[in-house]
């Protein structure tokens, strides 16, 4: 099994989508959003969501009204 590190700021985006909107069962919230709540600049949570989509741990969702990230299932 490989294992994946997780820094300080990526937990953080990872216990804030955890803690989202629910869609089908699944949280979900959008980068604004995130950004928000957990208390992160958006240009540097860019570099943060980046990074957790190459280590194919979260994934963009295209909800009805927006853009939405994900905990990869």
């Amino acid at each position: 099994m490989k294992t994946i590190n997780i820094t300080n700021l990526e937990q953080r985006v990872l216990d804030s989508i955890a803690t989202g909107y629910e869609w089908y069962g699944i949280p979900h919230l959008t980068t604004s959003e995130i950004s928000d709540q957990a208390n992160i600049p958006m240009k540097e949570l860019r570099g943060v969501i980046s990074s957790l989509y190459k280590k194919d741990i979260i994934q963009e969702s295209e909800l009805p009204t927006c853009e939405a990230w994900m905990i990869c299932p």
